[in-house]
């Protein structure tokens, strides 16, 4: 192993990343095999990220819509002007979207922030988020002998 704090070598950061998914594949194999997977498991609506990223650029996207809307809806003007409404509301919808195609790595990101913290709540919280079981109902419910689909 290099000791050397400021290495720049690209195996040793490959051999990091490779050792990093080893461990993450083992805590989420580890999760498969002791948590209950419920039965009739709905695709979440959350989306990871949205709080962080999108929430505050659609609250300022609505007021200005709303300022429009008080405004008469004019086409040209301050309020139409593409520095209030158009650009908060072209921003929000690029937020959605960026959110979106990154949410694995997002997730990915929190389950590596947890691990890092030693938070172990939140670690077991993104594992069950990762599979999306909602339902503390256990496999067995379902007649089958753990994983339903």
């Amino acid at each position: 192993m290099c000791k050397d704090m400021k290495c720049d070598n690209a195996m040793h950061s490959i051999d990091l990343n490779r050792y990093s998914n080893n461990i993450t594949g083992a805590c989420i194999s580890a999760a498969y095999s002791t948590i209950p997977i419920a039965c009739n498991r709905q695709k979440s609506k959350i989306v990871p990220g949205w709080s962080e990223q999108v929430k505050p650029l659609r609250g300022k996207s609505l007021f200005w819509h709303w300022m429009w809307v008080d405004s008469g809806r004019p086409r040209t003007g301050v309020v139409a002007d593409t520095d209030t409404m158009r650009r908060t509301r072209a921003a929000y919808h690029y937020a959605v979207r960026a959110v979106k195609k990154d949410e694995d790595m997002i997730t990915r990101q929190r389950f590596a922030d947890a691990v890092l913290d030693a938070d172990h709540r939140n670690f077991w919280s993104d594992i069950k988020r990762i599979r999306s079981s909602k339902s503390g109902v256990a496999a067995w419910h379902c007649g089958r002998s753990y994983r339903c689909g």
